[in-house]
């Protein structure tokens, strides 16, 4: 008698199902009355069914399922042939190996046992639908803030992943400050962090791993703002559908700059037919840098600015002097500072209150939260300073009683 057994593939995937045939024969010279078939589920898989086609005189069970221990006749030139399905869960891993065999019952000589039991043995061959998803629920990111990311990572079989990658990268300028990883379904991995994430988890099909990501975005930092994260299956596992292993969500710029100004002489009065200087500082309390600022001083009606000079520090930026009204585009960072000192020409006929205004206004696309502290004004009340003398004389020392003399 012999057997052998095949399912016709040389690997397995965990997580499905495979058929092998196994065909028992009698060479004879002797018919076999109760001949033994056994074929045992290799462990932690399963024999979902099988089906046995009987020719040549060979009777048996038709069908079943288990493992298989089934008593055969099988005459000379007699065939049994099973079909059998075999169950392989998500987790099964390394080589997988089922031995069938037959045996003769007591009392008959077997010349040849040796071709008595079939093993076939498949290499593993995992497939693992990975996908990665990220959001931070925003369409919008202002600079000088934080955002946070929800990335969820899945297994949608039809393999277990013991060894994937998961890669989270922070954009160019920003970092990620911190990150916890919450498992479920079997997954696992490290479940707290900082900086870029490179982790290898374990995911089995039908687990999670959700990070939440915080990302510190620098005060600087402008256009796009893409954030990617990919996930993919370790060396040797196929993942059918690639394409769903890169997420990466995109936020437009919403800068909000707390810009403010404030404007003095340091008097509270003016003098008609002299000078005054101001003093004007610009200042942003972020939390976005500000490339474009516009500050603007016009001279009151009847005066004119005769010069300005403008000093710069924690690295804001523009002109440094001029005359005339002012009308100047700066760059203001975070703690940026822009200091004018103001020279107004008071002509002397000027009255009335002397009110000087100055003003700050952010970018298009840019908020200020506070606009209210965008403009200072001064107002000095006027204290005229007139230098007034008499002169009077009639062109001779003395006089003559009984005429006129004429005083000019």
């Amino acid at each position: 008698m012999s057997i052998t057994k095949t399912d016709g593939v040389p690997t397995y995937t965990a997580g499905t199902t495979t058929t092998s045939t196994v065909v028992a024969t009698n060479a004879g010279p002797s018919d076999v009355v109760g001949a033994t078939v056994t074929d045992n589920a290799p462990l932690g898989t399963s024999i979902t069914g099988w089906n046995a086609i009987f020719s040549g005189g060979a009777s048996g069970t038709g069908s079943g399922s288990g493992n298989i221990s089934q008593t055969i006749n099988i005459p000379v030139g007699g065939l049994a042939t099973y079909t059998i399905t075999l169950n392989i869960p998500s987790g099964v891993t390394g080589n997988l190996s089922n031995t069938a065999v037959i045996a003769v019952p007591l009392g008959t000589t077997d010349p040849t046992p040796g071709n008595n039991t079939a093993t076939d043995t498949d290499t593993p061959a995992p497939v693992s639908d990975l996908s990665i998803t990220k959001t931070d629920g925003v369409p919008t990111y202002t600079a000088g803030t934080t955002t946070t990311y929800t990335v969820v990572a899945t297994n949608a079989g039809p393999s277990d992943v013991v060894g994937a990658t998961v890669t989270d990268n922070a954009p160019l300028g920003t970092s990620i400050t911190g990150w916890n990883a919450i498992f479920s379904g079997g997954a696992s991995g490290t479940g707290s962090g900082s900086g870029n994430i490179s982790q290898t988890i374990n995911i089995p099909v039908g687990g999670v791993a959700t990070y939440t990501i915080t990302l510190n975005i620098p005060s600087g930092v402008t256009g796009n703002l893409s954030n990617t994260a990919v996930i993919a299956v370790p060396l040797g596992t196929t993942d059918p559908t690639p394409g769903n292993n890169t997420a990466t969500d995109t936020d437009t710029p919403a800068p909000v700059s707390d810009l403010s100004i404030t404007k003095t002489d340091g008097v509270p009065t003016y003098t008609a037919g002299t000078t005054t200087t101001y003093t004007v500082a610009a200042t942003n309390a972020g939390p976005s840098d500000v490339v474009g600022a516009t500050v603007t001083d016009n001279a009151p009606a009847g005066t004119s600015i005769t010069g300005w000079n403008a000093i710069f520090s924690g690295g804001a930026s523009g002109t440094g002097s001029g005359s005339g009204n002012i009308s100047q585009t700066i760059n203001i960072p975070v703690g940026g500072v822009a200091t004018y000192t103001i020279t107004l020409n008071i002509p002397s006929g000027v009255t009335g209150n002397l009110s000087n205004t100055a003003v700050i206004a952010v970018p298009l696309g840019t908020t200020d939260p506070t606009p209210g502290n965008n403009t200072a004004t001064d107002t000095d009340t006027p204290a005229p300073v007139s230098d007034l003398s008499i002169t009077k004389t009639d062109g001779v020392p003395t006089y003559t009683a009984g005429t006129t003399t004429t005083y000019w």
